[in-house]
């Protein structure tokens, strides 16, 4: 019933703004990546949500995050600072919530940036997590530098969890000015954590080299990845505009395991004006560290599988319309190897065993946004032909904003349905809503106000593992 009446009025919605489209926004998803041990679609839509997951300052006359570089936000806009910045929110909520973040940024020079990150918050009865993260930004002659300094610990009645560790991302670009037809990028990303779980400890020294290359008539990218005490790797080589392909080439990534080839290619068509068809597959394999399952699913045992997710078969088939309403409909078929399915044990920690599964995605994307107005919605749909534990058959988010001069609003609401846990047992199904605003009360001063799971929807993440419930923060923002 919840379903029925959210397709109705996401329908209403659409047929609503389809005769207005002043001002209307192409939906560009030429980035679309699904990469990791979950199915996570990005595109440059939803940059701004999916930067919210890093707080550095939201400015009232842009309402835009600036990110925390990550490997797979590197080529965002190199604008990572406003000028003369610094800024505090602090924000606390029910549920033992508290929040401190600060940025800072100095117009002098591009050395002097910022960032630090302390949060702490009940999760469930007797579990509390606590977080806390410092970041060094420089930026000099076309050298990025990244260092952050982290730790985590998550306690509870069945064991305490202890992360602690360094982080260092630096890339560097050679011969990128626009003359050179000849242009190469390195990026490290180098890290060091140690575990603590009761009864048990680990450490990582992780790595992630990638080097790409750009030629006249070529593109490569080489990729080293040390994570979880495992060594694995790819290559991909690209030869340009060949017959109906603007790349297409080979590619192949190793692991302790075996070699996994493939064919990578794109191509795209315009049959008619605003109309775009869109055909690629892009082979991939995972990089996700111990930390990062971590930052998944706190609720597991530090000792976990090696191995990475590998997609030898990851086509797409893309439909899209950039003229009056923009949308796009896709099918991506991908074949997963070694993914990290939980498995829930006996003392109550999760741990993870590798599966093989094929897997049909469908999705349809709808973004507008008229003046002070802004829609978005996706819908996704997954058949696969193995059960993924607690992974959802069929997602449904829609995103509601009204921006002002002085305040805004945004709306986001889930419909999350046909989910199993590892015993085959079925889930309930669930709707999420979540508000978010903000106030400018003074020139430097704003309040904000974040309510999620706003129906106070008590539903189970993983077995053993209630989700929160209703959780509402309230916070100031200060800048100097």
């Amino acid at each position: 019933m919840r379903i029925t009446i959210l397709i109705i009025i996401s329908c209403l919605v659409s047929i609503c703004l389809f005769g207005q489209n002043e001002e209307s926004r192409s939906l560009d998803l030429g980035d679309i990546i699904i990469e990791g041990e979950g199915e996570i679609l990005g595109d440059s839509v939803r940059v701004i949500e999916n930067l919210n997951s890093f707080w550095e300052i939201n400015r009232m006359d842009k309402f835009l995050y600036k990110p925390r570089l990550s490997l797979r936000e590197i080529n965002k806009p190199d604008d990572l600072f406003l000028s003369n910045v610094f800024d505090i929110s602090i924000k606390a909520g029910n549920n033992n919530f508290g929040c401190i973040q600060s940025v800072y940024s100095s117009s002098k020079n591009s050395i002097s940036n910022f960032s630090l990150s302390l949060k702490n918050k009940r999760l469930q009865e007797n579990w509390n997590s606590l977080e806390g993260e410092f970041y060094w930004l420089p930026d000099f002659n076309n050298f990025k530098l990244i260092t952050s300094i982290n730790y985590y610990e998550f306690n509870s009645e069945y064991g305490d969890t202890e992360i602690k560790g360094a982080n260092l991302l630096l890339r560097k670009r050679f011969l990128s000015h626009t003359e050179s037809a000849y242009q190469l990028e390195f990026l490290a990303d180098l890290g060091y954590y140690k575990f603590e779980q009761t009864l048990q400890t680990a450490a990582d020294f992780d790595l992630i080299a990638n080097l790409k290359g750009k030629y006249p008539k070529f593109e490569s990218n080489i990729k080293l990845l040390f994570l979880k005490q495992s060594v694995s790797g790819m290559i991909d080589l690209d030869y340009k505009n060949f017959l109906v392909f603007e790349n297409i080439g080979i590619w192949f990534a190793i692991d302790s395991v075996d070699v996994y080839p493939s064919i990578s290619f794109i191509s795209s068509f315009n049959p008619l004006p605003g109309l775009y068809l869109k055909f690629k597959n892009q082979p991939e394999i995972g990089q996700v560290s111990r930390k990062n399952m971590f930052e998944q699913n706190h609720y597991q045992k530090i000792i976990m599988n090696r191995l990475q997710t590998k997609k030898i078969l990851n086509g797409f088939a893309i439909l899209e319309y950039n003229s009056f309403l923009p949308l796009t409909l896709f099918y991506n078929i991908s074949w997963n190897q070694d993914y990290l399915k939980y498995v829930y044990v006996q003392d109550k920690l999760y741990t993870n065993t590798p599966m093989d599964f094929l897997q049909h995605l469908f999705g349809f994307q709808m973004s507008f946004k008229y003046k002070n107005f802004k829609f978005i919605q996706d819908i996704f749909y997954s058949q696969n032909d193995e059960e993924i534990p607690y992974l959802y058959k069929l997602e449904s988010i829609s995103t509601l904003g009204f921006y002002q001069e002085q305040w805004y609003i945004e709306a986001k609401a889930r419909y999350l349905e046909k989910r199993e846990d590892e015993t085959g047992k079925k889930m309930e199904d669930v709707v999420l809503i979540d508000l978010f605003g903000r106030l400018n009360l003074f020139k430097n001063l704003n309040l904000t106000i974040e309510t999620e799971n706003l129906l106070d929807e008590d539903y189970i993440q993983y077995t053993g593992l209630t989700k929160e419930c209703l959780q509402v923060n309230i916070g100031v923002e200060f800048s100097f």
